[in-house]
């Protein structure tokens, strides 16, 4: 009585670990987005697969495989396969809803259908083990499933970084002793956004923001959603001199970081010093990102990898450096980069080297113009891994003649 009460004590055990894993891959592991997301259209992931879509692929293949046990653990607890199935399709629904409410992740119904699948798959191998197998697979199913689901949540199933930068445009076009002036929108979401631009150091400083404001620039942005009037006023003729980060309330959303820092009555893009090279980048140029002794400057529609002997290069001469791109105008990227929605430049840094410093070593890359430019993200790859990575957006003032 004792050894059976043990056993299924276990089992409940496994089945909490399996439906938690479940949890913690589709929701917990996310952190949660500025707007909902959602891929309405059935089966649009498989046709990106067909056009070579890898990462989808291995979305769909693991999206299937996370409900084989709850497929199994249903039928334990239903055994009728019909209300297992149904109970799947439930659950995977939950799921999506629950991801479309907090902003974690993407609603799609291509996942209710792989999902639905792959408890299909579970169910199919519950009847197939209580036919044919042997009594230790069925005594041991369980507690495989829920090691693999531990080591899925700790090796496999990576927690998602919050990316600001690919989520809403934001730029300081003009700064006066009396106002901030800009313009901020919501990707992939038309505009008006109800937002007021926020300062923050030891205290934080809702300015009085006038929103709506018609922009000369818009065009450079132009695609299917409107942000002609994203344009903004903030008035700081009451903001003591002193180190702000800038920042973006959205009503109803929450407070976000913009990436620039109002400091002395002057805009930075990083609170670094960077690299000073005392060469004509440098000193005119816009300081971007400074880590790992790297410091990325834009120049004249131009962008300068600058690293002090401090940065690790490769001795083969190999020193790959990641370079990409995010747009509002998918349709202009290369052909084979527009299933991504990004561009990826990403180049050795030997091949671009620039001469003439004596001190540091340089490289440079254009910023494309073919397509307009909203997130950038830079790093050290090294082993097919990053050493380092930092997302950015480019002043647009230089982009834009």
């Amino acid at each position: 009585m004792i050894r059976k009460s043990i056993i299924l004590i276990l089992n409940i055990c496994c089945i909490i670990i399996c439906l938690f894993s479940v949890m913690y891959v589709t929701c917990y592991s996310r952190q949660p987005s500025i707007i909902e997301q959602n891929g309405i259209l059935p089966f649009w992931s498989y046709h990106m697969i067909l056009n070579g879509n890898s990462i989808l692929l291995n979305e769909v293949i693991l999206n299937i495989l996370l409900f084989i046990p709850t497929g199994y653990i249903l039928s334990i607890l239903l055994r009728k396969k019909s209300y297992a199935i149904i109970v799947c399709f439930l659950i995977s629904s939950g799921i999506e809803i629950t991801q479309l409410i907090t902003h974690r992740g993407l609603f799609e119904f291509d996942d209710i259908i792989n999902n639905t699948l792959g408890g299909y798959l579970g169910i199919f191998l519950y009847q197939f083990i209580q036919r044919h197998g042997k009594e230790w697979m069925k005594k041991s199913i369980l507690p495989a499933f829920a090691i693999a689901s531990i080591l899925v949540c700790i090796f496999v199933v990576k927690p998602q970084e919050q990316i600001l930068e690919k989520e809403y445009e934001f730029q300081i076009t003009s700064v006066t002793e009396n106002s901030l002036e800009g313009h901020c929108f919501i990707i992939g979401k038309g505009y008006p956004t109800v937002y007021s631009i926020v300062l923050k150091n030891d205290k934080k400083l809702i300015l009085p923001t006038e929103t709506g404001i018609t922009r000369d620039d818009s065009e450079y942005f132009s695609c299917e959603y409107d942000y002609s009037t994203s344009g903004f006023s903030a008035d700081i003729s009451t903001v003591p001199s002193s180190s702000y980060e800038i920042c973006v309330d959205f009503k109803g959303i929450g407070i976000y970081s913009t990436g620039c820092y109002l400091i002395d009555g002057e805009v930075k893009y990083t609170t670094n010093p960077g690299i000073q090279a005392n060469n004509e980048i440098t000193e005119n140029g816009h300081l971007l990102v400074a880590q790992n002794h790297c410091s990325v400057y834009q120049y004249k529609g131009n962008l300068y990898w600058i690293a002090d002997s401090g940065f690790d290069f490769e001795e083969d001469g190999s020193t790959c450096i990641q370079y990409q791109l995010w747009t509002t105008q998918p349709d202009r990227l290369p052909e084979n980069r527009i299933q991504y929605e990004f561009d990826n430049l990403g180049f050795t840094f030997e091949d671009y080297e620039i001469e003439g410093f004596e001190d540091y070593r340089v490289a440079m890359r254009p910023l494309p113009t073919e397509y307009s430019i909203t997130a950038i993200v830079t790093g050290y790859y090294k082993n097919g891994d990053w050493v380092w990575k930092k997302y950015f957006r480019p002043v647009l003032s230089e982009l834009i003649q």
